[in-house]
């Protein structure tokens, strides 16, 4: 091999690593902020959907609570658990049987004082 190919040789070699080596770094930069972009991206719009879930769940207990603020001050609904009481006693004796894990209508009553008590207390919340 002649000492012109050698230089020529070397130069090419000379050029061409470096070029090499940029692509190499510019290769590894982009895909770097890419990775960290499509992160960022997936982190906002998860963020976003907690919010909106946070939203829709508050909404439903405001809702529930409205509606059971709402029941219990109708009387269809006290006259409704009072005749429940009733009802089920009288079914319980016709049917003579016996409840043995739990005794529904003291539940009953129990469940219309403490629903009675809440409202109230949160009726004393609002005005207070």
């Amino acid at each position: 091999m002649t000492l012109k190919n050698k230089l020529i040789l070397v130069c090419i070699t000379l050029a061409i690593v470096p070029v090499i080596l940029v692509s190499a770094t510019l290769g590894y930069e982009s895909y770097q902020s890419g990775r960290q972009t499509i992160e960022q991206q997936a982190r906002d719009q998860l963020i976003s959907i907690r919010d909106i879930k946070q939203q829709q769940i508050e909404g439903y207990f405001d809702t529930i609570r409205k509606q059971v603020l709402t029941f219990s001050n109708d009387r269809m609904i006290i006259d409704a658990m009072s005749q429940f009481k009733s009802a089920f006693t009288a079914y319980k004796s016709t049917q003579g049987a016996t409840i043995h894990r739990f005794n529904a209508t003291a539940t009953a009553s129990v469940l219309h004082r403490r629903l009675s008590a809440r409202i109230w207390a949160s009726q004393q919340w609002r005005v207070g």
